[in-house]
């Protein structure tokens, strides 16, 4: 059952470098203009050992061509989500981008959602869910917030692992945007105890009021446990790029996250995926219409032995 942390965490919105500068810096806070807010939700399982029986769960939904789809992969029983990772196949470079990608159901599944940008597509489209999931571990925890919903051009939410924990996984959401705005970063801090979930409306843009989560797993530190990246060239050059990581030797993949930096809506995160050898893969494309603005992504491993 969900319910409100005595621990609750900060949460902030502002401009995109304001917000990219406190994810890396692992800042309290953005300074003047910065909106504080609680009411972070929690999730707490019970505890075992540190990262026991950790499997690799996928699944790909049936192919086609609509403007929203959604797969979900479940964990089998007794074991939760860790983390996860996601990917679309088959679409035109940048016309599908990431909506969701997520723990569910208390980390019984992870989700992950995709839709079509507002010129649509006819070609056949799947997206392919990826779970890691174990034994609860010692402090499990799923944490969110959600920033109040609103009709603006970008819009960000993070959330903080209480206080002597880490984040294992990490996740992020748009809802209300019926498509026309898709996800740009879910961004771990450097210190490892918070997640920042980003989202851009599209070039058509909406007039509904919509919303971003950001979720993270939290658990009690474990050996190895940390946050692996790997960037691509700033370019205006390419329509797309990827950013590749391996976790370190004696290390595995539990989590992935990324971000488009520098794209304000034009380039879409297509992939946020993860290989059976604990190798990470941020992926992004820019639209239809293409932009001559600089741009790069960003690969997030969240690696534990």
């Amino acid at each position: 059952m969900l319910r409100e942390d005595s621990l609750a965490k900060e949460v902030y919105m502002g401009d995109n470098s304001n917000m990219r500068t406190a994810v890396r810096r692992g800042l309290a806070g953005l300074g003047a203009g910065a909106l504080l807010l609680g009411g972070v939700q929690i999730v707490t399982q019970s505890a075992a050992s540190a990262l026991p029986g950790l499997v690799r769960q996928t699944a790909t939904g049936a192919p086609g061509s609509r403007t929203e789809m959604s797969q979900t992969v479940n964990c089998p029983k007794g074991k939760k989500v860790l983390g996860g990772a996601g990917r679309i196949d088959g679409a035109p470079n940048g016309e599908v981008g990431l909506t969701f990608a997520s723990p569910v159901n208390g980390g019984a599944g992870f989700t992950v959602s995709a839709a079509e940008d507002a010129n649509g597509t006819t070609a056949n489209w799947t997206i392919t869910a990826i779970a890691f999931c174990s034994a609860p571990p010692d402090g499990l925890q799923y944490a969110q917030h959600t920033f109040a919903a609103g009709s603006t051009k970008s819009r960000w939410s993070s959330v903080t692992c209480p206080k002597g924990k880490k984040i294992l996984g990490a996740g992020g959401r748009v809802s209300g945007a019926n498509g026309r705005a898709i996800l740009t970063g879910v961004t771990p801090s450097e210190d490892g105890r918070t997640i920042t979930a980003t989202a851009y409306e599209d070039e058509a843009g909406t007039t509904d009021n919509w919303s971003v989560t950001a979720l993270a797993t939290c658990v009690k530190p474990t050996p190895g446990l940390e946050v692996v990246q790997a960037g691509s060239i700033q370019s205006s050059d390419v329509s797309i790029a990827s950013a590749t990581l391996t976790c370190p030797e004696g290390s595995r993949l539990h989590g992935v996250a990324g971000e488009v930096t520098g794209g304000n809506g034009e380039v879409r995160l297509r992939q946020l995926d993860a290989t059976p050898d604990s190798t990470a893969v941020a992926r992004a494309a820019e639209d239809a219409d293409g932009t001559d603005r600089m741009w790069s992504v960003h690969t997030y491993g969240i690696c534990a032995k």
